[in-house]
This record gives structure tokens, C-alpha cells and sequence, in this order.
């Protein structure tokens, strides 16, 4: 029988593959079998600012990492060990600002498209600024999961 998790999950660190300050999710909010909601504050010992700043390529690294999440909860809801996943590519990427200051507070939503058998899934990803709910980044990610 699948283990379930109660939200918020404040601690993501058990459901990734990264480790200490690669880690770029700070809680999950929601998770269901094909969703998550995540969220992240940049913080000013983020590891990758530049000037103070995050550039929102970076909101790649955040999607990915969410990603990772939904399929660590999935994994140990059924009593298996937390995978390495790869992120393959994306495609219909729009970005609406250049950069992200310290202190913002980002939610990502991310929606299962598909996912096959051998682990290649296809994920829609929608980040927002939590305060002010605009809509900062979202595209559709290509991940890959072995099953071993």
C-alpha cells in the first residue's frame, strides 16, 4: 500500500538527488499522482546569484528540481529508494523577466503530461511570484528517471 506524505513538506532534502545548497525548493505545498505544487525563496547565499540577483535561466534548475520532488514522493510513497533523474531539454519556454531579486518567493506548479514505462516523462511547469501571483516563467520539461 502507497505511503502518503502530509503537506506542507518542509524538509524536501529525502526527495532529491541534490544536496545541501543545490538544492533549490524549499517546501512542497501540494502533491497528488500527477502534480506538485513547490515552493522557493531566493535567499542571499543562493549559490547561484550574480549581483544579487538570479537570473532566470536558473527558474530551469527550480523547474527540474520540482519535478524531482513529485517523483521523489512518488517513489517513496511506494517504498522505493529516491532515483537520479536527468533533465533532457524543454521546449515552449517563456520567460517574463530577466533576473530575480533576493526575497522573492517563487510557487511552481507542475502538471504530468506523460510518462512512459522506461521513466521519459514530459511535465508542464508554470512559476509564479507568490506575493504578487504573476506568472514569472513556465515550459514544458523532458526528464528521464531510470528504473535502476
Amino acid at each position: 500500500m502507497p505511503k502518503s506524505f502530509t503537506c506542507p513538506i518542509l524538509d524536501v532534502s529525502h526527495l532529491l538527488s541534490q544536496s545541501g545548497k543545490m538544492i533549490q525548493v524549499d517546501q512542497v505545498l501540494e502533491y497528488g499522482d500527477d502534480f506538485i505544487v513547490t515552493s522557493f525563496e531566493i535567499k542571499p547565499d543562493n549559490i547561484f546569484l550574480e549581483n544579487d540577483q538570479l537570473d532566470i535561466i536558473y527558474a530551469i534548475e527550480h523547474m527540474a528540481q520540482s519535478i524531482g520532488c513529485w517523483a521523489g514522493c512518488q517513489t517513496l510513497a511506494h517504498g522505493e529508494k529516491v532515483n537520479i533523474g536527468y533533465f533532457l531539454g524543454s521546449r515552449n519556454i517563456q520567460l517574463a523577466t530577466n533576473a530575480l531579486k533576493v526575497g522573492t518567493k517563487l510557487l511552481t506548479k507542475v502538471k504530468l503530461s506523460i510518462q512512459d514505462a522506461s521513466g521519459f516523462g514530459v511535465f508542464d511547469v508554470e512559476m509564479y511570484d507568490a506575493q504578487t501571483q504573476v506568472l514569472l516563467a513556465q515550459a514544458s520539461l523532458n526528464v528521464f528517471s531510470p528504473n535502476n
